[in-house]
């Protein structure tokens, strides 16, 4: 018998971190879950196409966790997964990390998910995974895993690039003023960015 298949959709700029989440979760569920992770080193295994072996891993998953970092959410390359997933019927969750799923846009932003701010938002991964496949896992993610895993992620969600963010979310910043005659002077903030 096959184990179900749950897919970890991520950049891989945040490999660290979403290996913490699958170590410790593999540990919570005994193994009786195949969790593809493209960059734990394991899922694809070297010499393989890497490009195939996400095809089948999406083919065969029946949950994907979209992890939305500062990382990922500039890369079409999730929102690219998260589509086919949701086109093949799989549960699709996007998981804010260091991004509040709350800004996305569409597509994401259709879907309910959460955010991990806590050791609380990490067990919200086992209570999904307990409701799809009737299982009874502990949810025994704790503050530790949480500080772990925040440490893995290197800094870069300290380096947040606001401009790509705000542009991938199509926003625009302005400011804007009346000009002493009646009108209205409108500056777009690109400068501020940069």
């Amino acid at each position: 018998m096959n184990k179900p298949t749950v897919f970890f959709s991520h950049s891989s700029k945040d490999s660290d971190a979403i290996l913490s989440i699958k170590s410790r979760l593999d540990g919570i569920t005994g193994g009786v879950l195949e969790i593809f992770q493209s960059s734990d080193g394991q899922s694809i295994p070297f010499g393989r196409n890497w490009v195939h072996k996400i095809e089948d891993g999406l083919k065969q998953a029946t949950i994907m966790f979209v992890f939305v970092t500062p990382n990922s959410i500039t890369s079409n390359w999730i929102y690219f997964e998260a589509g086919f997933a949701y086109s093949k019927d799989i549960d699709v969750i996007p998981v804010g990390l260091g991004v509040d799923i709350a800004l996305l846009k569409a597509p994401l932003n259709l879907l309910q998910g959460f955010n991990i701010t806590s050791n609380d938002g990490l067990n919200n991964i086992v209570s999904i995974i307990n409701r799809k496949y009737d299982y009874r896992f502990a949810e025994s993610f704790t503050d530790e895993d949480f500080d772990i895993i925040s440490s893995k992620q290197d800094g870069s969600f300290s380096e947040i690039d606001l401009k790509d963010i705000f542009m991938s979310m199509g926003c625009t910043i302005h400011a804007e003023y009346n000009d002493g005659q009646g009108g209205k002077k409108v500056h777009y903030l690109e400068k501020f960015f940069e």
